[in-house]
């Protein structure tokens, strides 16, 4: 049977369907191979992260400057506070979620010696 895309199968749900096997049955492997396992896995996740972010912050920011150069040309209208709501969730936005991927690519401590401050 063919699958369309509205089908789905239970790898899709199942959390443990993408993980390597290392991290699947963490008790088989010792403890090197486990946190090399991690580190890959964390790797992946920061560089997935990392490329949604830098696809949401830019299309939010053009859309917010598409929006104010309509309402500069009076295309369409805001409330004062509209405006303002929207240019200050925009800059945390862009402020929050650039300090989450920094943070997470460059952490604190040391990283070789597993201590964290």
């Amino acid at each position: 049977m063919e699958q369309t895309e509205f089908d789905w199968i239970l790898d899709d749900i199942d959390p443990m369907a993408g993980l390597s096997p290392t991290l699947q049955d963490p008790d088989k492997n010792d403890l090197g191979e486990q946190k090399k396992a991690r580190f890959e896995q964390d790797t992946k996740f920061r560089k997935h992260f990392s490329n949604w972010v830098m696809a949401i912050v830019p299309s939010w920011l053009f859309l917010t400057m598409v929006l104010m150069f309509f309402t500069g040309f009076r295309m369409t209208s805001f409330s004062d506070g509209a405006i303002i709501a929207l240019l200050t969730t925009t800059t945390a936005n862009v402020l929050g979620l650039a300090f989450i991927v920094l943070k997470g690519m460059f952490p604190e401590g040391n990283i070789k010696d597993n201590k964290t401050e």
